[in-house]
């Protein structure tokens, strides 16, 4: 009996990640997605890096890319990415970020301090992907 009851849990979690996938294309959004988190030095974003790559896996999404790069380093990756998120500590470029990124027909977004405090990779990686709807 709980071999058929396992069997039944693994064919309604494929289903839903088939529908998953039939709703994301059919919303039109981007599968792959390439995701750059910017902030001061590349390094204090890594852990929200690790804890967005988690959410995301647990969700089911595969096909991403989640990276942290300093804000300084921008016109190297700005190509590179789809969206792009500035953390708390490196808002003051924020004018300069949105020109480079807005003038590729990009979008960012600033990552709140309360969730980057947090390191909420949840709410971070919604707000990638919202960028994208």
């Amino acid at each position: 009996m709980n071999q058929k009851k396992k069997q039944k849990n693994t064919q309604q979690s494929k289903h839903k990640l088939q529908l998953l996938c039939v709703f994301i294309t059919t919303k039109g959004m981007i599968i792959s997605m390439k995701i750059l988190l910017m902030c001061a030095a590349g390094m204090s974003t890594s852990l929200l890096v690790t804890k967005m790559e988690e959410c995301a896996k647990q969700r089911g999404i595969g096909d991403i890319v989640i990276d942290a790069e300093p804000v300084e380093d921008l016109d190297k990756y700005v190509a590179k990415y789809d969206v792009f998120l500035l953390g708390p500590q490196v808002r003051y470029k924020e004018e300069w970020v949105k020109k480079t990124i807005e003038g590729k027909g990009k979008k960012y977004a600033n990552i709140p301090p309360q969730v980057y405090g947090l390191v909420d990779g949840e709410k971070t990686l919604d707000l990638a992907l919202n960028l994208l709807k």
